[in-house]
């Protein structure tokens, strides 16, 4: 689904005056995480189609930690180096599901200062007031708070180490499992850069 003659033909069955439009996507939403566990590399993504799209949203419900974990930074799209020709990136986490939130707690992250002055740019009066119009009148203030206490337990070298304890954790538990589980097998490499798991 990343191959441009293909984005293109769809386009061109549903809006053919955009087909040849260099950016014929005003937004592309691609799910950046898996219920499951498998995790898009955002880098490549966006030298795949960005270069079709004003933005990108990458949804990152199952996901959000991965700007935590230096293997998987290139899973990242807030760590992304991007120029003027790239898209502009939207993000949303489920800070609930893999982060430390209430129930709904969720957060939507832009990052487009790459790409302000261009008529593709969606500045911050637009974007609020479409979030505005969405939201409910009467927040629920806790969701704030929490959305806050996330941020503050994973800000700085505190966060990493969280994360760190996180991955060394998984990693022992999944050698467990292989080492006395004959019918549950974690999905992994037998060996990884030449040393077995």
């Amino acid at each position: 689904c990343f191959d441009e003659t293909y984005l293109r033909e769809r386009v061109a069955a549903v809006a053919p005056a955009k087909a040849a439009d260099k950016r014929p996507f005003r937004l592309a939403v691609i799910q950046l995480g898996t219920y499951d566990g498998t995790i898009y590399n955002a880098r490549q993504v966006v030298d795949r189609i960005g270069h079709l799209c004003d933005y990108i949203l990458f949804d990152s419900a199952w996901v959000g930690y991965e700007q935590f974990i230096p293997m998987m930074k290139d899973c990242s799209p807030l760590l992304l180096e991007l120029g003027p020709d790239d898209p502009g990136i939207f993000v949303t986490h489920s800070v609930h599901k893999q982060q430390a939130g209430f129930s709904q707690t969720s957060q939507i992250h832009k990052k487009d200062a790459h790409i302000k002055g261009q008529k593709r740019y969606c500045p911050h009066k637009r974007l609020n007031n479409a979030f505005m119009m969405h939201a409910s009148t009467s927040p629920f203030y806790p969701l704030f708070a929490a959305l806050d206490i996330n941020a503050k337990m994973h800000e700085g070298e505190s966060g990493r180490r969280l994360w760190d304890d996180c991955v060394r954790v998984t990693i022992d538990a999944r050698k467990k499992l292989l080492a006395a589980c004959r019918y549950i097998r974690p999905f992994i490499p037998t060996d990884i850069d030449g040393r077995p798991w």
